[in-house]
């Protein structure tokens, strides 16, 4: 009896759905939200569902995923990937207050910090990073970074161009057959005089030059 209850149970669901798809109905889209609760700790809601996900230097933890569609919802709210200025920069969307926050791969009003730690390799990871996040920015209002001041997707598109502009720079030095003392001395990238740690032009230029010889 239980085996004939299952199979009827099976059978009735399979015409309801069947009916939905001739009715031409569609699921309702899930109610989904992501709020602080205290430090670094945040609550995922999908529908009546709820779980947390703790945000720490090594990474994000994250309690139960509810299910594999909202697994894949908060792996691209809560992007984490290795993007050169360290192992676990992320990105954490906060739709209902329109704030993306990012950290620390991108900066504002803010040079590169010194060499770009040009030794963890990993720049066109970096710069698709640096796309991906310009890309979803466009839907918010806030852009926040880890430093410097409250954005929004323009200075994401500025530090974007920074890098392209330093590396169209440096690979012309290179193909010239300059040293990279002279490069250093002669790539000044004078338009982002005012941006904090300006002076630490030449030392972009090493990373960049870096990044465009070693073989990895």
């Amino acid at each position: 009896m239980a085996s004939a209850t299952r199979t009827f149970m099976v059978g009735v669901g399979a015409v309801l759905i069947l009916a939905s798809v001739a009715l031409g109905q569609t699921p309702t889209a899930p109610r989904r939200s992501i709020e602080p609760v205290s430090g670094g700790v945040y609550t995922a809601i999908n529908n009546n569902h709820r779980t947390v996900f703790l945000v720490t230097p090594e990474g994000i933890i994250l309690g139960d995923p509810i299910n594999a569609d909202v697994s894949r919802w908060l792996k691209a709210e809560l992007a984490v990937g290795s993007m050169n200025h360290s192992q676990d920069s992320s990105y954490i969307a906060f739709p209902d207050e329109s704030v993306l926050f990012l950290v620390d791969f991108i900066s504002f009003h803010r040079l590169p910090n010194r060499e770009m730690d040009y030794e963890l390799g990993q720049f066109p990871e970096w710069m698709t990073a640096i796309r991906n996040a310009e890309k979803l920015g466009a839907r918010f209002k806030y852009v926040v970074t880890g430093h410097g001041p409250v954005g929004t997707v323009k200075d994401i598109t500025a530090w974007r161009e920074y890098f392209e502009k330093l590396q169209t720079q440096v690979a012309a030095g290179i193909a010239k057959g300059q040293t990279l003392e002279q490069m250093q001395r002669d790539i000044k990238m004078a338009e982002y005089n005012q941006w904090d740690g300006f002076d630490w032009a030449p030392l972009n230029v090493l990373g960049m030059y870096h990044f465009l010889t070693d073989r990895r």
